[in-house]
């Protein structure tokens, strides 16, 4: 495993991220304070409380394999809500409700049960409550695998 010895987050990839500066948590403090604003002090208490457990060092192999099991995981929870299409095609660039794929479920109450149109509907939606199923086991495999990162040392 690779490790940057005592060197935040932050300073590895150039962006603020999972890492504790005891002086400048102090100074925004101070400032929070200064302004009377009790909620981000409140806030900079909270986070402060949730960074002390993490070590000085990195794992880049482990911050590597969090954010692409975050990524498989948004992949599919987007194709869900976002897409009637699924991943190869391109959806209208139109309004669309949430999970798209589930949206035809609202003409099935109108129409005859006995009808043929209601039964291609109703096979149709149950074609797509299987997409959606598939798609939420994927993110929720990814999710598991997050949790199982973040939990080990």
């Amino acid at each position: 495993m690779r490790r940057v010895p005592g060197v935040g987050a932050h300073h590895a990839f150039g962006v603020p991220c999972l890492h504790r500066d005891l002086s400048r948590g102090k100074r925004r403090g101070a400032a929070a304070q200064d302004r009377g604003g009790l909620r981000e002090l409140l806030q900079t208490a909270e986070v402060d409380r949730l960074l002390d457990g993490l070590s000085p060092e990195l794992d880049l192999d482990r911050v590597a394999a969090i954010n692409c099991a975050l990524r498989e995981m948004d992949r599919e929870l987007v194709l869900i809500d976002f897409t009637a299409q699924g991943p190869f095609d391109q959806d209208l660039a139109i309004p669309i409700p949430p999970v798209p794929l589930l949206e035809p479920v609202r003409r099935l109450a109108g129409l005859d049960p006995a009808s043929d149109q209601a039964r291609l509907l109703a096979t149709g939606l149950l074609r797509n409550r299987n997409k959606v199923t598939y798609h939420l086991r994927l993110a929720e495999r990814a999710g598991e695998r997050v949790a199982h990162l973040l939990g080990s040392p």
